[in-house]
């Protein structure tokens, strides 16, 4: 079990959160994060934290601590209304946007990274919902979470396609950046032809 550490407020913007999930996406899958799937997890990240004016310790979507995480103790909302919760406490933002990525892709929430890769903010939130089998990521109603994250979602898919500051791309030299590709953002019209592009690259 993680320790427990102070609980510290570190607010962050959509354009900061974007360039540390390109960064931790392309760590953990070695390819660009794509435009769409950007969109959807900072659609998730905003409605969890208040966009971004509610991070507590570098956790991007209020995650409740498990195994080794450290953790805040913290207001929350369970199955009998508020209630204290230990939710994981991250020491950088991209060690907090690891973690989300994480989550949503590993093996044992296939059904999440399935609704992740499909690019399809419902089919997203179906799959947080535990509608496509697996668990639940929130306990609010289906209706409400969907309205909530999907205003958010169009609101960030302008972001998300834009090509990132030459400032925010990877070093050439990073054994993360494989050979010096941009990390993401390719719209989703041109996506296959630039994914087929930083292929060649290699």
């Amino acid at each position: 079990m993680g320790a427990e550490v102070a609980r510290r407020s570190t607010p962050s913007d959509a354009q900061t959160v974007l360039n540390a999930l390109a960064r931790a996406w392309l760590a953990r899958f070695g390819e660009p994060l794509r435009g769409d799937v950007a969109a959807l997890l900072l659609a998730l990240s905003d409605l969890e934290t208040g966009t971004w004016k509610h991070v507590r310790n570098n956790n991007l979507g209020n995650q409740i601590a498990v195994g080794s995480d450290d953790f805040i103790l913290a207001p929350g909302v369970g199955p009998t209304g508020e209630q204290t919760g230990r939710f994981a406490a991250y020491p950088s933002l991209d060690d907090g946007a690891r973690a989300f990525v994480a989550l949503l892709t590993r093996d044992s929430r296939a059904e999440w990274r399935a609704g992740l890769l499909s690019g399809n903010p419902e089919t997203f939130v179906r799959a947080l919902n535990g509608q496509m089998g697996g668990p639940a990521y929130f306990e609010a109603s289906f209706e409400r979470y969907f309205r909530g994250f999907l205003s958010r979602y169009a609101s960030y898919e302008q972001l998300a396609a834009a090509p990132r500051p030459r400032s925010e791309r990877k070093n050439s030299n990073s054994p993360e950046s494989g050979s010096g590709a941009i990390v993401a953002i390719a719209a989703p019209a041109v996506l296959l032809g630039a994914w087929i592009a930083w292929r060649l690259a290699k």
